[in-house]
This record gives C-alpha cells, structure tokens and sequence, in this order.
C-alpha cells in the first residue's frame, strides 16, 4: 500500500481508524496523555497509513489534539512487496541517512508543571508569566519518551542525559514550541542492541509536525539543530551519482559487504522511507542462525522478524513458514487479550474481592487469573511476557525449520 501523510486532528479519528486492528492498543500513559501504539505486529497490522502512525503517537486528553508524533512505521527493503528493490521508485530519494543501532526517543508536548524540565518552583505552582517567574525558575514544555512509555530505561537515561546538555533541551522547546516533534536516537554503551557506541548521545534525526505529519527538510533540520549545538544524524551521499541520481545498485551491493554500520534509511519525497540493512548487522542479530520454530516464535515477540524476512525474500527463500508461525504467535494473544477484554467488560465493576474469587480456582493454571486482576486494576497486560512464561516451550518445540528457495525467485 501507498504511504499517504495524514493530518490527524482528534484522538477520535484515530480511534475511529485503528481501534478496530486487535494488535493495535490505546493506553493512558499518564501526565494526560494517551498514546496509540501496535503491542505485537504481524504481516497485516500496517496495512492502512493509520496504523503506520501507531508507533507511540499521543495525544492530550485535554485538548483531545496530538502532541507527539514520532516516526510512521516503515520496512525494510524486500520485506514486503511494496519495498521489494525492483518495486521502489528510486528517481524520488530525497534523503539517506546513517541507520544507528540505538533507541528511538521523541519528545511529548507537556504542561510546564508537569515537565521534568521544569523548574522545582514551577512544578510546585508557580505562575507561568515570564514576569512573575522568580530569578532562576524555569518554565519548560515537553518530556521526553520511548516508543510506549516516559519510565522505559532508555527515555530515563536520555531525560538524565538531556538534563545535562542545556543546548538540547532549549532546542527540544523551541521544537515543541513550534507544536512539532523533535526525534532522535539514544545510543550508549549501557544500552547496546548490537553495535558498541563509546559514550551516551541523543543524534536528531527528524523534525516532524504534530497535527501534519510531514517532516522537516534535511537542510531545515540541519539549519535550526546548528543554531543551537545539537548533532544531527549523518547523512549519506555516496551513494548519489554525479548528476544527483540516486543508485540503488551501489547501495545494495554495499550492504552485502559493508562492515561496522548497521545500514542506511531512505527517504523519498512523499515523506515515506525504506530501511537497508547491511548482512554484517542481520548476522549478528539472529536473523541467519537460529531458524528453528521456537527462535521464530521468540523473534515474534521480541519484534525482530522483520530483519529475518528481508534477508530471506533477498535471498530468494520461501517464508511461508515463517509467516505461519508469526500469525499463529498473533493469533493466540490476540484471542487471549479479547477473552480478558470481554471478562472485564461483564464482570469489571465487581468488588476486588468477589472477582479473585470467581476467577482463581478455575483460570489460574496458564497465568490467566494475573492477566485479569493485572487488566481489573486499570493496568494493560503484557500478554508477551505471558506467552514466554506459559506458551511458547510447550507449543513451539526446538524442530529446524527447512527454508528452501521458492520456485518463482529460483526461476
């Protein structure tokens, strides 16, 4: 399907456009906020532009309008059949950048008393009026997040990290204040994925508007991060011809070789964008060597398969398999989740008391007894860890999957 670039307006249109996608959650994340995120993603959870928007927008309860929009969901090159390399327009690249192995971490529109930007006067009431402010209080706008959360490890470490780097948090504000969102990726030693990055940094990689959706320039973030000392990610030109075209082939062929780098992200004049990952990276994070079904099943979980399937579909492998697992992985969470959403909808408004009773003795084998008192108590469930601690070794056994090039790519 064709990326199109929404303008997102109300919490209720995305409600109206995306509730209706079982992998696909709303969830108060508190400070008067909620956000819409995918809580597990199969072949088609994306398959609409409002779902790609799923990825940890938020909204204002209060205002009902967006105040953080991160990046839209994009794939990998050969992941699906829309980003296979002989399906993309490459004559409408705008922008190649340096994919680094890190954390996404974007900032969230904030009231100054509750920003913990904020100074200690300010978030104990102080009057917001510039004039009234005391000598050293300081007014801010915005906290940082993670894709689903503000307390995840990696949105704590980068808000102590910002605290440190006044420059960056004046550039976040201006940002925000400009009712757009800053996005950068959190890299540091103590929060490696694969590659190792000496020291703890925030690099910007876009600027994008909250209600728009459409994204800042390269040459406009580049213009506007300068003026206040914050380092944007870097971009990639050797991959362009002399006359400014853009060749795929090279690119393609450096990634089969290329050590050190995890890849490159494109982005195209729509605004939507593809990933490129170099085999030295997909190696070295599992997507060649364990093939057995239960490390399938696991990759589902730990959201890591989309890396496996575009190696594969490049190498011209059949992943019918794989995407059987995937969707029966979808499918029994999703039947999970739906049976605890329909208990709590019959019987929530029952004493605490009255409802441990009821359920205990008769759903508590599998774990499912603490999947309802955890959604009883206001909480969303983490139906993956559930499936890890109850499902995966009894139904996924440690059988080698056989993957066998397909007919149509062999020919």
């Amino acid at each position: 399907m064709e990326y199109l670039m929404l303008t997102i307006q109300s919490i209720a249109e995305m409600e109206a456009n995306v509730l209706h996608i079982e992998e696909i959650r709303m969830g108060d994340i508190g400070r008067g906020c909620v956000s819409f995120c995918y809580m597990i993603a199969g072949e088609h959870t994306f398959d609409t532009s409002w779902a790609r928007e799923c990825r940890g927008i938020v909204f204002s309860t209060s205002t009902a309008s967006v105040v953080s929009r991160p990046l839209h969901k994009f794939f990998n090159v050969n992941e699906r059949e829309e980003t296979r390399v002989e399906n993309i327009n490459w004559s409408k690249v705008a922008r190649v950048m340096d994919k680094r192995d890190g954390s996404l971490i974007h900032t969230v529109k904030m009231d100054p008393r509750e920003s913990p930007f904020s100074s200690k006067e300010v978030r104990d009431g102080m009057p917001l009026d510039q004039e009234h402010l005391s000598w050293g209080a300081h007014a801010s706008n915005f906290d940082v997040k993670s894709k689903k959360t503000f307390s995840s490890d990696v949105a704590n470490m980068s808000r102590e990290w910002l605290k440190q780097n006044v420059n960056y948090m004046r550039f976040c504000e201006r940002v925000v204040s400009m009712d757009c969102t800053a996005i950068f990726e959190w890299t540091a030693p103590d929060a490696r994925i694969v590659l190792h990055y000496v020291n703890p940094e925030l690099q910007l990689l876009h600027i994008r508007h909250n209600e728009t959706g459409e994204y800042f320039s390269s040459a406009e973030i580049a213009e506007l991060a300068k003026s206040y000392g914050v380092t944007c990610v870097d971009e990639v030109r050797e991959f362009f011809n002399a006359d400014g075209s853009f060749n795929a082939r090279a690119m393609m062929d450096a990634a089969k070789t290329r050590e050190g780098v995890e890849g490159w992200v494109v982005q195209f004049e729509s605004g939507d964008m593809v990933k490129v990952k170099t085999d030295f990276y997909l190696k070295r994070h599992r997507a060649m060597t364990f093939l057995r079904e239960r490390d399938i099943a696991e990759l589902v979980l730990d959201e890591g398969l989309d890396d496996l399937k575009s190696l594969l579909v490049g190498e011209g492998v059949d992943i019918s398999q794989i995407l059987k697992i995937e969707q029966e992985v979808i499918n029994d969470i999703n039947q999970v989740s739906s049976w605890v959403d329909k208990v709590i909808s019959e019987d929530g408004k029952m004493e605490r008391k009255d409802f441990a009773l009821k359920y205990m003795a008769s759903h508590n084998e599998f774990g499912w007894f603490g999947l309802l008192m955890c959604k009883y108590s206001g909480k969303e469930p983490n139906y993956k860890d559930w499936y890890r601690k109850n499902v995966l070794k009894d139904k996924w056994p440690l059988r080698q999957l056989v993957l066998v090039p397909s007919v149509a790519e062999g020919d």
